[in-house]
């Protein structure tokens, strides 16, 4: 099984708070180096540490949002953002305009993993169902990650059968796509 389906989604946002804020005093000055090191927490007001935490149990409890994005790294560019935009600004415009960063679908591969699996029945004869799977999964991933998508099912699901098809008939996938694999 390949590291692409170990999830780290375990610790608390106020712990992942306190490493980033940790991190920030010991960091060395670099333009690389994220923007925990200019945040000032004692500077943010609670209201947006409160969102900040808000976003985070959202994304934790929505499917989607769980599946595509790191949980931890979306409610913190929210909270970068809403100290950027100040109190104005709306939640949904902030998470508009940060929809695009914080893209990781580890969680999508172990579930269309999972899923690959329990519909091994329609496989064609002689294959071999965790082979296929774990491609497909991969391929999805990879393939999710050079198209960059909005996250919606009717964007998601061609990505899909284009993994499946990678996988299962490269010749045919060929054909239809030109390529297998990402150049």
């Amino acid at each position: 099984m390949s590291a692409l389906f170990i999830s780290v989604k375990n610790i608390s946002l106020f712990a992942w708070l306190a490493v980033v804020f940790c991190l920030a005093l010991v960091a060395p000055v670099d333009s690389s180096i994220s923007f925990a090191q200019e945040i000032d927490y004692d500077e943010v007001p609670d209201e947006y540490i409160t969102e900040a935490r808000q976003v985070y149990q959202k994304c934790l409890t929505s499917h989607s949002r769980n599946m595509y994005y790191d949980c931890k790294c979306f409610s913190m560019s929210y909270l970068e953002e809403r100290i950027s935009r100040g109190p104005i600004a709306h939640n949904s415009s902030i998470e508009s305009a940060i929809s695009g960063k914080c893209r990781d679908a580890t969680e999508a591969a172990g579930y269309e993993y999972q899923q690959c699996l329990g519909s091994f029945e329609g496989m064609q004869p002689g294959t071999d169902p965790e082979k296929l799977c774990e491609c497909y999964a991969n391929r999805f991933v990879e393939i999710f990650e050079y198209v960059a998508p909005p996250i919606q099912s009717r964007n998601i699901r061609p990505l899909k059968i284009q993994a499946r098809l990678e996988c299962s008939d490269p010749a045919l996938a060929r054909k239809l796509y030109g390529r297998v694999g990402i150049q």
